[in-house]
């Protein structure tokens, strides 16, 4: 028999602050640590701390995640054929005027994928994009320029892929599922910025706040965004180089018209 649980909001309101109370907290450690040169014993217990700390936001989280799915059955996938443009156009939409108001250039390129059906869930997707401008948009300063470009990939074109997006111990039962044969959806979102600080950076790609299927996230709207992809067999990954950071969304594609 199915159980239901419920949570006092004001406790989970009260759980959010906390989680949100340690993020700034590790953000203030990792101003004065580098955490990629720490290999020295004098930061090895600070280094220790934001791991325990990492640990506790993560438990946390599946906490509240084990609330929120009983009930809501959060990640229980609705799938139809869906046009990906259409839904990447609803998502910048919805977006469209928080954006304006940090005064961000965006380019939309969607060229390639007129006519891409994909087979997912329509709202959850959307809403996992919708996290990933979220966060982004917690970011970026103003005056930065944002592209969103779409491109069809083929896995089996190049195996270091793969390897080289951390996909390495793929089983053969994931293959599968992953379709490694067809064409796959390859949704780029590139910020460039020559000004983004230092401890913004650490932030975005160094800061180990949330670890989940050996990924760590400082931020929970990509958890959850990144959660969702995977729920679809899907990836999600990070690029820094020079001047531009990219957040790339892959996502399979089941049927093209």
């Amino acid at each position: 028999m199915k159980q239901n649980f419920y949570i006092n909001n004001k406790l989970k309101d009260l759980i959010s602050n906390i989680i949100y109370d340690v993020q700034n907290y590790n953000n203030i450690i990792s101003k004065y640590i580098d955490i990629e040169r720490c290999a020295n014993n004098y930061c090895s217990e600070a280094r220790a701390t934001i791991v325990r700390q990492s640990l506790l936001i993560n438990r946390t989280m599946e906490a509240l995640n084990d609330f929120n799915d009983i009930n809501s059955d959060s990640f229980k996938l609705n799938m139809n054929f869906e046009n990906i443009s259409v839904i990447i156009n609803e998502a910048l939409d919805d977006i469209f005027d928080l954006f304006k108001s940090k005064r961000i250039k965006m380019t939309l390129n969607d060229k390639i994928l007129k006519e891409c059906i994909v087979l997912m869930d329509r709202d959850k997707i959307k809403r996992s994009i919708l996290n990933v401008f979220t966060f982004i948009y917690n970011i970026i300063k103003v005056n930065t320029s944002m592209d969103i470009t779409y491109n069809l990939i083929d896995y089996d074109d190049d195996k270091e892929f793969l390897l080289i997006n951390g996909i390495d111990n793929i089983s053969k039962k994931d293959e599968k599922t992953l379709d490694l044969n067809e064409e796959c959806i390859d949704i780029s979102i590139t910020f460039k910025s020559d000004d983004i600080p230092d401890d913004i950076k650490r932030m975005l790609f160094k800061t180990p706040l949330i670890s989940y299927d050996n990924f760590n996230f400082n931020n929970l709207y990509l958890y959850t965004a990144y959660r969702t992809i995977k729920e679809h067999y899907g990836n999600i990954w990070f690029e820094s180089v020079k001047n531009e950071q990219r957040i790339n969304i892959i996502l399979p594609a089941k049927n093209k018209l």
